[in-house]
């Protein structure tokens, strides 16, 4: 069990990090002007970090998901 809940912790600050670097981060400045000139509904995806976040939780438990599958039995005992 303090497995599964260090996994979901992991998740949770993985999806913040990606989250912060797409969307204040000024390395991908150049990225998200590019984005924003492309599409209205990009354009404020990447200037808010709570729709940003969504997206990026997603990926993350898609990610996550595949690298760990939750039924393994050291994860969760079923």
């Amino acid at each position: 069990m303090l497995t599964l809940i260090f996994y979901i912790i992991v998740a949770v600050i993985l999806t913040e990090a990606i989250t912060e670097l797409a969307v204040k981060s000024q390395i991908f400045l150049p990225v998200r002007k590019w984005l924003s000139s492309k599409s209205s509904f990009l354009k404020e995806l990447l200037h808010c970090g709570y729709c940003f976040s969504v997206w990026a939780s997603l990926l993350v438990v898609n990610v996550c998901g595949y690298l760990i599958p939750l039924t393994d039995n050291k994860i969760i005992d079923t």
